[in-house]
């Protein structure tokens, strides 16, 4: 109902209010964190000890950030500058620093990255979206979606490769693995406890795509992905380069993190019933 609530409402103006609240919560979060009004949740882990710098878990900290910078830059599209890009690995880096959110701080590396091909691209008078074969993409989140599920399923903790996965991911493919087995994906979803304090032990699904498959079940994880193939070639159409990085992005981060589809995470969903005008290349909107 939120995404259909957005309709014929300008996508600039969506960005624009997430950003203002988002930004001054962080904040104020931050500042009571640091301060002591608040507790600045920490755990202790190989590489140190993780900062949640008032919100409650590290890497729920750093993907609001990764979220902020997303909707940002999708808000500036060709006004974004070489300058603001460098602000943002530098952002990510300090984040990662305090959080040790590794997924999330790849995941702002790869949008820098992105961010400056399209910039200098553009520099050059070249413009990605106007080439109608890269509405190709589109099909991204299936091709997540079936890779994951398929990388569970054949999940073998004896082989050396996938050890070696799990352990990069933090457990991720053996937990996901145990959800499948423990729950399977049907229709529509299951109850799945994740509760440390009940189970007695840790688990959690933090693929987005497994957790949506197994919570919600195919159904719903069907709907999402033409969600999302919509989304992707409103992008195309509507000539926003940038957008179609943030999209990239989230779907890179839908394989480690959770919070794919949390509206207070990820507003990029909202593109779909929004008015968004195509962009020229001048930079100047046309309807």
């Amino acid at each position: 109902m939120l995404l259909v609530g957005a309709k014929n409402v300008p996508w600039k103006r969506i960005a624009y209010v997430y950003l203002c609240i988002a930004v001054v919560i962080q904040g104020v979060a931050y500042y009571a964190s640091t301060t002591g009004i608040i507790a600045d949740i920490t755990l202790q882990a190989d590489r140190g000890i993780r900062h949640s710098l008032g919100i409650n878990y590290p890497t729920d900290m750093a993907a609001h950030v990764l979220f902020i910078m997303l909707v940002y830059a999708a808000l500036r599209e060709k006004k974004l500058t070489f300058v603001e890009i460098t602000m943002m690995g530098v952002v990510s880096y300090w984040v990662y620093g305090k959080t040790l959110a590794r997924n999330d701080f790849i995941c702002a590396m790869v949008m820098c990255l992105l961010l400056l091909v399209v910039k200098v691209l553009g520099l050059c008078n070249i413009q990605l979206s106007k080439y109608k074969a890269l509405k190709a993409g589109s099909i991204l989140m299936l091709v997540a979606v079936v890779g994951c599920v398929m990388a569970v399923t054949f999940y073998d903790p004896a082989n050396a490769v996938y050890q070696k996965l799990d352990a990069v991911f933090s457990n991720r493919i053996s937990l996901s693995y145990q959800g499948l087995a423990q729950y399977g994906i049907t229709a529509f979803g299951a109850v799945v406890e994740e509760n440390q304090a009940v189970l007695g032990y840790n688990f959690f699904l933090d693929n987005s795509f497994i957790r949506i498959a197994i919570k919600y079940g195919w159904v719903f994880l069907s709907v999402i992905t033409y969600i999302f193939y919509l989304c992707f070639n409103k992008a195309v159409d509507c000539r926003k380069d940038v957008m179609i990085v943030a999209l990239l992005i989230m779907l890179l981060f839908g394989i480690s993190e959770h919070h794919l589809i949390d509206i207070a995470f990820c507003p990029l969903w909202f593109m779909l019933f929004s008015s968004m005008k195509t962009e020229g290349r001048t930079g100047r909107g046309r309807s």
